[in-house]
């Protein structure tokens, strides 16, 4: 179970992560809040932001399966997806595990895909396993590579 909305964050010419764009994130996220936690089926609202980090990946780059909370610190995961207008990479896709509708358990081998679109916000619960897809770059260096803001809010 995750949830996704395309957003405009940023134009095309916007390349560069700023603190204006952090704010700009947060600004649209914080109103969706509540919307976005009754959508995972959560009780109450994360208290705070507690980390955000950029992600990069390059070629042969991908996100081995994980979870992103296993302590109880962070509640709600959420991926801001970025590239430059010359993307210039495949795959990197998204893959959320699927659970079972009765006790939550993850199902093996059964994920929900993402592929990865510029300008998409992703948000699910940080204790659901989820991964990364293999990224092939057509062109070198940092610009075209896949990029994402990730927020854990606790």
């Amino acid at each position: 179970m995750g949830w996704a909305v395309r957003t405009e964050f940023r134009n095309a010419s916007q390349f560069p992560l700023t603190v204006e764009l952090m704010d700009r994130i947060w600004a649209f996220v914080e109103p969706l809040l509540a919307d976005i936690c009754a959508h995972l089926h959560m009780q109450s609202l994360p208290k705070r932001k507690n980390l955000w980090n950029i992600q990069y990946y390059g070629e042969g780059s991908y996100g081995r399966r994980h979870k992103d909370d296993v302590n109880g610190t962070y509640r709600v995961s959420m991926l801001y997806y970025f590239c430059s207008p010359q993307r210039a990479f495949t795959g990197g896709s998204f893959l959320l595990c699927d659970k079972h509708a009765s006790n939550g358990s993850a199902i093996p081998n059964r994920f929900t895909g993402i592929p990865f679109a510029d300008n998409v916000l992703v948000a699910f619960p940080s204790e659901q396993s989820h991964e990364a897809t293999n990224i092939h770059c057509l062109k070198k260096g940092i610009r075209y590579g896949r990029l994402a803001v990730l927020i854990h809010l606790g």
